[in-house]
């Protein structure tokens, strides 16, 4: 039986701890060696089998013959299987330190290739046989040992920072289990929140993973973000805040369309601030009152509101002014 002990330099370790290092197997790919993969890993080049502080994700096949001992690792480690972990003969196993996890997602398997049981070929977790070749193959989902607390997502980072006239989010998770999607949110006071956008999470991923939105309708002065991630079985948990100073602006305008116009169908649309009085009156130019109406706008920004005047307009030149507490706009339009 070939058995490999896997060991780390101290220098080469503290490069991969710097680095956060994934190796992975390939979908597609079939390997049999432990040693020479192929394994595909980021950050640094790899000689040899994936060392103790790297993630393994599998998302080929792997067909183990061989002992695989990393009990000299003074850490845990992560195995994702996405794709089939198979014992190719009696006697091979894998051993890993206490505090590491092994993960399978919906298409993971761990398989046995000969008929028969038997517990001398195993998985190993510390001092815990977490599987044997006598429990049978195992389809995911499921996670090693039974029990074990996975964070949802590993999150690198989450900033929201302003330009021009708009805030750009970003976040970069280095890990994903069961991740369903995010939400983006926003508040004025920390108390009330409103979701700016849904972005799909990733499921069950050990890779980096960045993303990016950009809100276009920022609040205005002080706000704050917060990302919100949620699992395919409906828990969820948030980041911290982020907190955003936009430049104030001002908070009231309006105009009216279409102009010139036929008479009907006017429309005024009011930007303020929610629930904002706002009094319109259309006039005609010897000071006639054809229209009054007070409306309390609902949104901050843009609100549409239909003029209904008693009748048709005649043609002529009108007057239409929009008054609030603070501010009194006019503007001229033109009946055909």
């Amino acid at each position: 039986m070939r058995k490999y002990i896997l060991c780390t330099l101290p220098f080469f370790l503290a490069i991969v701890n710097l680095s956060a290092q994934v190796c992975t197997l390939a979908a597609g790919t079939t390997a049999t060696s432990w040693i020479a993969g192929p394994w595909s890993c980021t950050s640094v080049p790899l000689i040899g089998p994936p060392s103790c502080a790297q993630k393994i994700i599998i998302n080929g096949t792997f067909n183990i013959s061989e002992d695989v001992n990393y009990t000299s690792c003074t850490g845990p480690m992560q195995i994702t299987i996405n794709g089939t972990l198979n014992f190719t003969k009696n006697g091979d196993r894998i051993t890993l330190p206490a505090g590491s996890t092994i993960t399978a997602s919906g298409t993971g398997r761990v398989t046995k290739g000969w008929p028969g049981g038997g517990n001398s070929t195993n998985i190993v977790i510390g001092s815990t046989i977490v599987w044997q070749a006598a429990n049978g193959n195992q389809s995911g989902p499921f996670i090693w040992p039974v029990g074990a607390i996975i964070l949802p997502i590993e999150l690198l980072k989450f900033t929201a920072k302003p330009f021009e006239n708009k805030v750009s989010l970003e976040w970069v998770t280095t890990s994903q289990y069961n991740n369903d999607y995010f939400t983006l949110e926003k508040t004025l006071d920390g108390i009330e929140f409103k979701p700016v956008a849904t972005i799909n999470g990733f499921g069950t991923n050990q890779s980096a993973l960045n993303y990016k939105f950009t809100d276009s309708k920022p609040y205005s002065g002080t706000s704050y973000y917060r990302l919100k991630q949620t699992d395919f079985d409906g828990k969820y948990s948030y980041s911290s805040l982020e907190k955003v100073e936009m430049a104030e602006e001002d908070d009231f305008s309006f105009d009216v369309y279409p102009n010139p116009s036929n008479g009907e169908n006017i429309h005024v649309d009011i930007h303020s601030a929610p629930k904002e009085e706002v009094l319109v009156v259309v006039t005609d130019i010897s000071g006639k009152e054809n229209y009054s109406k007070v409306h309390i706008t609902e949104n901050k920004g843009d609100n549409v509101y239909a003029v209904d005047p008693s009748g048709k307009l005649s043609p002529g030149i009108y007057i239409i002014t929009a008054t609030s507490h603070q501010h009194i706009h006019s503007k001229k339009m033109i009946v055909r």
